[in-house]
């Protein structure tokens, strides 16, 4: 099983160590290029774009799991089920907006340091290890990679690529659609928790 979790995080760190393929529809959003991959079974939505933060300031946001309610659209709950260092493994559940379905999954976070100043974070389903489903819908395949660059002291470039099975009776393309969504999203949201607000903006 371990093995099995080690080589799907694997799987999509080289993803996103890949530039964005041929065959991928992208769209640009505030500097940040998302795409889905809809010519395979298994669905990848990919996002790269440059966040105004160190490498280790961002690893320490996207691991602050307890801060994360609130600021994640629809999460409803959160619990760190183990936690060491470099890892931790943590249950997530989703109150969706009617007439989707609630979601929820169990991943498995591990985060490294490189010798060159980057750093991944990896992510991999791990519902084996957590609750029970209940009356939620529950999100499988689970696998997700950030890999993030240092471009300069408080730049990073960020990419990202992730794939799950959402479960339900959802279209095959709603499906696709949510991954390229997700991929964006996560992305972008980084960039702009980080970004100075513009004169004159309203936050």
């Amino acid at each position: 099983m371990l093995a099995a979790a080690l080589f799907a995080a694997t799987i999509a760190c080289d993803a996103a160590d890949a530039p964005l393929a041929p065959g991928r529809e992208t769209q640009v959003v505030d500097g940040v290029a998302g795409s889905v991959s809809r010519i395979s079974a298994q669905p990848w939505g990919a996002a790269e774009g440059t966040v105004p933060a160190s490498v280790d300031t961002i690893v320490n946001h996207l691991t602050d799991f307890e801060h994360m309610p609130g600021t994640i659209p629809w999460l409803a709950a959160i619990r760190v089920l183990e936690r060491r260092t470099g890892e931790a493994l943590v249950y997530f559940r989703y109150d969706l907006p009617w007439p989707l379905a609630d979601r929820d999954y169990t991943a498995r976070y591990r985060w490294t340091a490189l010798p060159t100043g980057a750093a991944r974070v990896e992510i991999d389903d791990a519902d084996a290890g957590g609750p029970p489903p209940d009356r939620a819908v529950r999100v499988t395949d689970v696998r997700a990679c950030f890999v993030l660059d240092p471009i300069a002291q408080d730049l990073t470039r960020v990419r990202y690529r992730v794939h799950m099975e959402l479960g339900g009776f959802l279209p095959r393309r709603l499906k696709e659609d949510a991954m390229g969504t997700l991929a964006l999203r996560s992305v972008l949201g980084l960039r702009r928790y980080f970004s100075p607000p513009r004169a004159g903006a309203v936050r």
